[in-house]
């Protein structure tokens, strides 16, 4: 596991993760240092080609993951604190409700990570 620390962010991630499965949390903090969100990542291990231009045929490519988003502001305003967007393919990224997400982790074999 690796544990990276920028000014308002906090991530882990695993090394070498078992794919599909989950690969890296990041906490963020505003700028007063108040914890204000965290997110979840996950990936299934496939990979496609990006569609950004400076990167076409450099060999780089762009995995498929889910990334789950809980915002403590939106909590706090009694708004959705979720939001979910799935990269599934070159340049197409899905939003995706919470039960959405996570039925499509359980097609991936996936279990989401509630703590």
């Amino acid at each position: 596991m690796t544990l990276e620390r920028y000014a308002g962010r906090l991530s882990w991630s695993i090394k070498r993760p078992t794919l599909p499965g989950y690969v890296c949390h990041i906490t963020d903090f505003d700028d007063k240092g108040v914890h204000d969100r965290e997110v979840d990542v996950y990936a299934t291990g496939r990979r496609f080609p990006p569609d950004d231009p400076d990167y076409i045929g450099s060999g780089i490519t762009d995995p498929e993951q889910l990334v789950i988003v809980y915002d403590l502001e939106k909590e706090k305003k009694g708004e959705n604190p979720w939001s979910c967007a799935w990269a599934k393919d070159t340049g197409v990224v899905q939003k995706l409700t919470l039960s959405e997400a996570e039925d499509l982790l359980k097609t991936w074999g996936v279990k989401r990570l509630n703590y």
